[in-house]
């Protein structure tokens, strides 16, 4: 494709930044809670459990996995039985999803600059950009479902671009496939935070007045069909009306109740939006303090011509309704904003574009630097991820543990823990995961009981401790069972 024939050494330099970052981190072993239970249900699907309307966490805890929509269980599990259920199944998986990110924020990047060719070279910028801001980086090398919402949002958003720049009314073909990314792809990927691009042909009118009638059409008619496909689906298919239901009380009502609340106050995800970007904005400054010493451009100069383009406003404020609206509830994690930030990257980039084609011309003048540069770079990121190829990001004495409790305790079979640790959903899901055991706080006949190694509460009578050497957890034996 044109896009990598014209910026070959940029996209070069990505992938060895992704493989130094992102590839080495999910070959590490560990991951985080929310990444890895989502993980622990495609895994159940592939092992037989649920279906596509009713996924399944544990037999003991949530039974009924309606917590987030099912497209994305849906399609890990495809990769696990492409791959018969081996691990790397979701590692490819996550790979795939960035490849298409990376894709597709190229395609909208040469659209948005069709007019001026030359600047397509940069079109592997934004992507690396997006890799400096940390919760992004964050989201792919812990495997979150925003890491899959991305792509479709950015497909979604460029499908949106040639409907709207159609010199036909109306392109029915686009039309429809506008209508099912939005009703099919990203509601049932991310539910609610995910739809935020039914605003942007509205957005788009507002700045494109009185000319953007057409996209005012488009907007009526994708949230209508929206809207109507949710309906449809709703009263014709019983396993849809139970996990909406379920999906309704125990997400959306919790969390406008303060289930789950993760902060005390509304604003900390809008900060928490212009923190992530710091690196981002640094990178702009140096080059403006750059253009300041070495040419003389004046803060003035530079600033004129950067708020010309209406796109880059109309992709800032799609950036901000993918982001604010997450401070009407007190439930807020950084990487729900991970969507966002593609928007928000590609306008500050489409902004200073002309800008950064004359500092790295400048710095990268001398091809032969920049080849011997990015051999180092090629080498010094293959060395590195072979350094820490299997090493532990998270939960190592946990998982060591694990791997000794399955030689004792039986495939499939409950375990007993204390009650205090019933909120460890790492524990849950690794147990789950790699030996398909439920955890329970109720059943006092379990063969066997766990309990963490600091934790002071007392172990059950008829238990007694196995002299085994483990790091995280101890494991006892019902004395009184009659399993082996």
């Amino acid at each position: 494709m044109q896009i990598f024939k014209k910026s070959f050494r940029g996209y070069f330099f990505l992938f060895f930044i992704i493989c130094s970052t992102i590839i080495t981190a999910l070959y590490k072993h560990g991951l985080f809670g929310d990444g890895l239970m989502y993980l622990t249900v495609a895994f159940n699907r592939f092992k037989g459990y649920g279906n596509f309307w009713h996924q399944h966490y544990s037999k003991t805890a949530m039974p009924f996995f309606c917590e987030q929509p099912p497209l994305y269980f849906e399609t890990l599990f495809g990769f696990y039985k492409l791959f018969n259920g081996q691990e790397y199944a979701e590692k490819i998986f996550t790979i795939f999803l960035l490849a298409l990110s990376v894709l597709f924020t190229a395609l909208i990047w040469n659209n948005l600059n069709k007019n001026t060719k030359i600047y397509k070279q940069l079109s592997w910028l934004p992507s690396f950009l997006l890799l400096t801001v940390p919760v992004y980086n964050w989201a792919y090398c812990n495997q979150v479902i925003e890491t899959m919402v991305v792509p479709l949002c950015l497909l979604e958003f460029y499908v949106l671009l040639l409907l709207l720049e159609d010199k036909r009314k109306l392109n029915y073909i686009l039309l429809f496939g506008s209508i099912i990314l939005i009703s099919m792809g990203l509601l049932i990927t991310k539910g609610i935070q995910s739809i935020f691009l039914l605003a942007a042909p509205f957005l788009f009118f507002l700045l494109n007045k009185p000319k953007g009638k057409k996209a005012v059409l488009v907007g009526i008619l994708t949230t209508a069909f929206f809207i109507g496909t949710c309906v449809l689906l709703y009263y014709n298919n019983d396993g849809t009306k139970d996990w909406v239901s379920c999906y309704v009380n125990k997400r959306l009502v919790a969390t406008f109740n303060h289930v789950g609340a993760t902060t005390t106050y509304h604003a900390e995800i809008i900060i928490r939006y212009f923190t992530e970007l710091i690196p981002v904005l640094l990178f702009f400054i140096v080059i403006s303090i750059y253009l300041k010493i070495a040419n003389k451009y004046s803060f003035q100069l530079q600033l004129k011509n950067l708020f010309s383009d209406k796109n880059n406003l109309w992709l800032f404020l799609i950036s901000v309704s993918a982001s604010l609206p997450l401070a009407v509830t007190l439930e807020q994690r950084g990487f729900y904003l991970v969507p966002s930030f593609p928007f928000v990257i590609m306008a500050l980039t489409n902004m200073y574009k002309r800008y950064i084609f004359y500092f790295l011309g400048k710095l990268f003048y001398n091809k032969q630097v920049t080849n011997i540069s990015l051999v180092v770079l090629s080498l010094s990121s293959v060395i590195f991820f072979f350094t820490q190829y299997k090493t532990y990001k998270n939960d190592e004495g946990m998982l060591k543990d694990i791997t000794r409790l399955k030689k004792i305790i039986p495939y499939g079979q409950t375990i007993r823990i204390d009650s205090s640790m019933w909120n460890m959903f790492a524990l849950h899901s690794y147990l789950k995961k790699y030996n398909d055991n439920n955890l329970s706080i109720t059943d006092t006949n379990t063969t066997y009981f766990i309990l963490n190694k600091n934790n002071s509460a007392s172990v059950p009578k008829k238990y007694i401790k196995l002299q085994m050497k483990t790091y995280w957890f101890d494991i006892y034996r019902n004395t009184l069972s009659n399993n082996k």
